[in-house]
């Protein structure tokens, strides 16, 4: 019983590793956002963002250098957030 089981438990564990492997490739377009600007407000897409205190002329970019998270949006609305 206990070798039927780490035999089962091996298997998953390779089974689990090779998934990521063979998983589809796919190509995104769209635009870089700042991901907290953009939960603000939908309309900030662009490099000027409207925050609560006014307009911002280089929110996006100055964020980005600050290490706030960026993700990318999609024509079709998806959101896709930039990891590494």
């Amino acid at each position: 019983m206990r070798m039927m089981c780490l035999g089962l438990a091996s298997t998953a564990f390779v089974v689990a590793l090779v998934s990521p492997a063979s998983a589809k490739m796919e190509t995104v377009a769209g635009v870089l956002i700042d991901e907290e600007c953009y939960m603000e407000n939908k309309a900030n897409t662009k490099e000027q963002h409207a925050m609560k205190h006014g307009p911002v002329e280089t929110c996006a970019t100055s964020c980005a250098k600050k290490g706030k998270p960026v993700a990318l949006l999609t024509t079709d609305g998806r959101k896709y957030v930039v990891i590494g």
